[in-house]
């Protein structure tokens, strides 16, 4: 027997009152009632936390951070069709990867792609890749970097200063997750300049309502033991969020017809991407929350849950339609 265990069998709990006894083991503490409770609690909520992290995990998946640079913001300053092709690019990095552009699956997962590999994951040749690639590296969206092996060969990774799928190094620094799940379900129902133009709405996305809106950093948690959903009904609430019109969102992507803009807003509506109630003349537009994101819990919260709701009805609508034709 271990000297901490001889030491612990000299003793016993001992109830005064009915005369039992219980032997103390390891680990035993004697704490008061109230701290025995919020000790219990503590561990329920690490258990829910990584509950809350696997279904994340599934709902969510993997993301890229588009870090809000406060001194350039970079996805203002690119074209369209480049940020298209930076969005597909998204895909290449992995949080093993250091934000270099890798092969994700096959033989050579994990390997750095060469300009032939993204012009084949790009479908596009090797020309035009170089043209495009060159413009984003011109840009500081992508550093390119001399494979060491091979003086003629570059590899190419995102910039952090803009843009990581590395973990937070502790810094406190504003940011707005893209996740892969989502972003891959959309691109197959959008355009490249829809698709392109996902990138420029990140600047105006509320963090906790997922509305876009000109002050997305605007915190509505009055009360702070209520709900964002409760919060937002409260009077002084009523007209703190300053929503985007669609000729706003035109601004944004540099769309100077209404019409061209409205198509935009519905093929939007379609993917899945957006959610947009209109009345009147006034318009709000909700982004899925699996597609963007900016709070530190794993959108696992009974808003973020009602905001899916919201929008897996919507799905179930347009489905049923096409069933009806």
């Amino acid at each position: 027997m271990e000297k901490q265990e001889k030491s612990l069998s000299d003793w016993r709990m001992l109830n005064v009152v009915t005369g039992e006894t219980k032997e103390i083991r390891e680990g035993d503490r004697l704490v008061r009632g109230t701290s025995a409770k919020a000790y219990k609690d503590l561990l329920e909520k690490e258990k829910q936390k990584k509950k809350d992290r696997k279904t994340s995990r599934l709902t969510q998946g993997t993301f890229v951070r588009v870090v809000h640079n406060k001194y350039r913001e970079i996805e203002r300053e690119l074209s369209l069709p480049q940020c298209s092709v930076l969005l597909d690019l998204f895909f290449c990095v992995t949080l093993k990867s250091k934000n270099y552009l890798v092969h994700t699956s096959g033989d050579k997962e994990g390997e750095k792609m060469n300009l032939k590999d993204i012009s084949l994951y790009l479908n596009k040749s090797e020309s035009n890749t170089k043209k495009l690639l060159g413009e984003l590296v011109k840009l500081e969206a992508l550093i390119r970097e001399k494979n060491p092996k091979n003086k003629k060969e570059n590899f190419y990774l995102l910039n952090s200063d803009f843009f990581t799928a590395a973990k937070g190094n502790g810094q406190k620094i504003k940011f707005t997750k893209m996740f892969h799940n989502k972003l891959n379900e959309v691109r197959s129902k959008l355009n490249d300049k829809q698709y392109g133009a996902l990138l420029k709405f990140i600047r105006n996305f509320h963090y906790q309502t997922y509305y876009l809106v000109a002050n997305p950093d605007h915190n509505v948690l009055i009360e702070p033991n209520l709900s964002v959903a409760d919060n937002l009904l409260l009077e002084e609430n009523e007209f703190v969020l300053h929503h985007l019109n669609q000729t706003q969102l035109a601004e944004i992507i540099g769309i100077k017809d209404d019409t061209t803009i409205k198509g935009y807003v519905d093929a939007y509506e379609k993917a899945g991407a957006f959610m947009v109630h209109k009345q009147h003349k006034s318009y709000r537009f909700i982004v899925h929350p699996d597609l963007m994101f900016r709070k530190d819990e794993n959108g696992e919260d009974e808003y973020t849950k009602a905001i899916r709701v919201q929008f897996k009805q919507l799905e179930s609508k347009k489905k049923k339609a096409k069933k009806r034709k």
